[in-house]
C-alpha cells in the first residue's frame, strides 16, 4: 500500500483548512464524506474521489461532530458530543432526522450524553453509542422510535466505560469499543456478551469492510491517547472471530474507513485524512502526498 497523507487538503475551497478530523466514509459513488472540527470550513465536508470539493453542510448546525456512518439506505448519520444530538442527513445536506434533545446532556430517554457512533444492524435497526457520559448503547427502530438500550457505566462483563465506536460484523454481532476498559465487547442485538477481547489497548475506530474485512484504530492504553493528545497509535486489520492481528501500521486515527474500493481512509484529529491506496500505482495521480505504508503483523504493539 501507499499513504496520502493529505487527501483532500488541497481539494478544499479557498481558505479552508480541516480540522480535528473525527469521521470519514464513502459511498457506492466514491463520494468521501469527512468530518471535522474547525473554524475554516462546514462541519461535513465532501469530496470525490481524487479529493476534490463537491459540497459541504452544518455551519451552525453542528456543534462538535464525532462519529459519522453511512446506512444501508444511503442516509448519513452523525453524533454530536457538544449537541448531545444523533442527526440523520440525506447525502446533499438535507437533515431528515433528530434523536436526542438538542444541546441538553441526560440520562433519560429522551436524551443523551455526548453520543460517540453509531451501527446498523441485519434488521436495519439503529444502535448508537452513548459513550461518554451514560456509558450505554441505545437501540431504535429505523425510523427513530426508541426500542430500548443496555449498558451501563462498570468494568464487569457488559458493563462499559466510554463505549466510543460500534459496528455490527457480518455475523450478525454487535463489535463494541469499551475504549477506556482496554476492551472490545462482542454482543448480540440483545446485548448479551458471547466473547471479550482485551489485547488491542484503548480503541478508537471500528470498520468492517463490505468484503467483510475487520478494522480497527487503537492505542496501547488511554494513558498514551491522553498524552500524545490521540497522535500516536495504530492502525489494524484483524480476524473477525479471534481478533488476530493480521496487519497493522503506525498511525494516528480517530475512526478508520473501508472503503469499497479497498482504499481505507483514516480519520486524524492532527487535521488530516490519510488515505491507504490498495492498488497503488495504478490509481496514483501526480502530485499526491505520498508515503510508502508497510502493514506489518501479527504482534498489536511490537
Amino acid at each position: 500500500m501507499r499513504a496520502d497523507t493529505r487527501f483532500g487538503a488541497d481539494g478544499l475551497p479557498d481558505g479552508w483548512w480541516f480540522g480535528r478530523v473525527s469521521a470519514v466514509v464513502t459511498d457506492a459513488d466514491g463520494l468521501v464524506y469527512i468530518a471535522h472540527r474547525g473554524p475554516a470550513g462546514d462541519p461535513l465536508i465532501v469530496l470525490d474521489q481524487d479529493g476534490r470539493y463537491v459540497r459541504s453542510w452544518g455551519r451552525g448546525r453542528i456543534g462538535r461532530a464525532h462519529g459519522l456512518r453511512l446506512a444501508p439506505d444511503g442516509a448519513l448519520w452523525l453524533t454530536d458530543v457538544f449537541q448531545h444530538e444523533v442527526t440523520r442527513w440525506e447525502p446533499d445536506g438535507t437533515l431528515t432526522l433528530s434523536l436526542g434533545t438538542v444541546a441538553v446532556a441526560g440520562t433519560d430517554d429522551q436524551c443523551f450524553d455526548r453520543p460517540t457512533d453509531v451501527a446498523f444492524s441485519p434488521s436495519g435497526d439503529v444502535f448508537v453509542s452513548d459513550g461518554y457520559g451514560n456509558s450505554r448503547v441505545v437501540r431504535f427502530s429505523p425510523d427513530g422510535r426508541r426500542l430500548g438500550s443496555f449498558g451501563k457505566r462498570g468494568t464487569g462483563p457488559s458493563g462499559f466505560h466510554t463505549p466510543h465506536s460500534v459496528a455490527f460484523g457480518p455475523n450478525g454481532l454487535l463489535y463494541v469499543s469499551d475504549r477506556t476498559n482496554h476492551r472490545i465487547q462482542i454482543m448480540d442485538a440483545a446485548g448479551g456478551l458471547v466473547r471479550t477481547w482485551h489485547h488491542l489497548g484503548a480503541t478508537q475506530g471500528i470498520d468492517f469492510g463490505a468484503d467483510g474485512s475487520l478494522w480497527v484504530a487503537t492505542y496501547r492504553s488511554t494513558l498514551e491517547l491522553v498524552a500524545q493528545d490521540s497522535l500516536g497509535g495504530r492502525v489494524m486489520r484483524l480476524d473477525p472471530d479471534t481478533g488476530e492481528v493480521l496487519e497493522s501500521l503506525d498511525a494516528n486515527g480517530h475512526s478508520v474507513h473501508r472503503a469499497r474500493s479497498g482504499d481505507v481512509y483514516v480519520a486524524s484529529l492532527a487535521g488530516s485524512v490519510v488515505r491507504l491506496i490498495a492498488d497503488w500505482p495504478d490509481r496514483v495521480n501526480p502530485g499526491e502526498h505520498l508515503l510508502t505504508a508497510t502493514l506489518a503483523g501479527p504482534n498489536a504493539f511490537g
